[in-house]
């Protein structure tokens, strides 16, 4: 993991902050009256700078807090812009509801004579680089259900950028303590949420003022980049796999308890993690009919955002349409 390279905006509107902050750092270490090593004089203006960064943060983004469910998420009601300074996509205006995913506000048990699915999973699911908010994953599988099965349904939306499997895991067991819902659907990126920094896990081991720093020196990014390329071609070891498998197997044991489905939908292809699962009960994997790739649809502008490859709404319609029916089935 060593040898990170920052190089996000961040990282340079962080280290203008610094410089400008100098000149204050100078004066608290005069006045403290230390005589110590170069290195100690370097902690306590760290001392004085990161707690600085760690209140207001970086001015030009917001930064997520923990909500009810445990997880990350926008601020309450948020209103505002996002992906602003991103070199990728073209800002989008989104908005939040009081828990800070991008949805409406909802009731925690649905109306009568209408079904509700939880959709859990990162920025794919949050609809990153999606304008139009009825294009978003959620909206368009509460529709093809609706359309398909004749009945009402309700389809709510707990993604969030930055999160990974023992986020998603954490979300669906607060989902079920907290909310009536008749199924639970995570969207796994396989690979890619098999993640030892995700936001979510930094700002769990490390707390909110240490993720906000990370946040604002472009750690955070960094860190899971580093580690997606560090896993690929590598075996995993069984405590590594351990981290991971202890909360799914909860969570089938405590979504079996109540008999409410629990859903993987596997975005590229079968992931191999998920093998020793696909025989176990109450628990239902789907993918596509043959790999993502292998459709062509990773370099088609048409069903994937350029450079990162998140999905345009065309590739969510289809994405709905594929899950709605492996849905039906499962609730036949």
């Amino acid at each position: 993991m060593t040898g990170v390279v920052l190089t996000s905006w961040k990282t340079f509107l962080t280290a203008a902050l610094l410089l400008a902050l100098m000149p204050v750092r100078r004066l608290c270490l005069k006045t403290a009256d230390i005589a110590g090593t170069k290195a100690v004089r370097i902690i306590k203006g760290a001392a004085v700078i990161l707690p600085i960064l760690a209140i207001f943060g970086n001015p030009f983004i917001y930064y997520p807090g923990e909500n009810r469910f445990g997880v990350l998420a926008a601020p309450p009601y948020y209103d505002g812009w996002h992906d602003t300074f991103d070199r990728y996509r073209p800002p989008i205006h989104v908005k939040s509801n009081r828990y800070g995913f991008r949805d409406a506000d909802f009731s925690d048990g649905n109306e009568e004579g209408t079904r509700r699915a939880v959709i859990i999973g990162d920025s794919f699911v949050y609809g990153t680089g999606i304008p139009d908010e009825e294009m978003m994953i959620d909206r368009l599988l509460e529709k093809s259900l609706k359309q398909k099965s004749g009945s009402e349904w309700e389809v709510l939306n707990f993604g969030f950028y930055g999160l990974g499997l023992r986020s998603y895991w954490k979300v669906a067991g607060k989902v079920l303590d907290a909310l009536r819902t008749d199924l639970i659907i995570i969207c796994t990126l396989g690979l890619y949420d098999f993640d030892f920094f995700s936001a979510q896990t930094i700002y769990d081991d490390f707390g909110n003022a240490a993720y906000r720093i990370f946040s604002a020196l472009g750690v955070v990014d960094d860190l899971h980049s580093a580690t997606i390329r560090y896993r690929m071609g590598r075996e995993f070891s069984a405590s590594e796999t351990a981290l991971f498998s202890d909360g799914l197997e909860s969570l089938i044991q405590k979504t079996g308890e109540k008999g409410i489905p629990l859903v993987i939908w596997e975005y590229y292809e079968p992931f191999r993690f998920f093998d020793r699962y696909r025989q176990s009960k109450n628990i239902y994997f789907t993918t596509w009919d043959k790999p993502f790739d292998a459709k062509g649809w990773f370099d088609d502008p048409k069903y994937t955002i350029p450079f990162d490859r998140h999905p345009t709404g065309a590739a969510n319609e289809i994405m709905a349409y594929t899950l709605s029916e492996r849905i039906l089935q499962i609730i036949k």
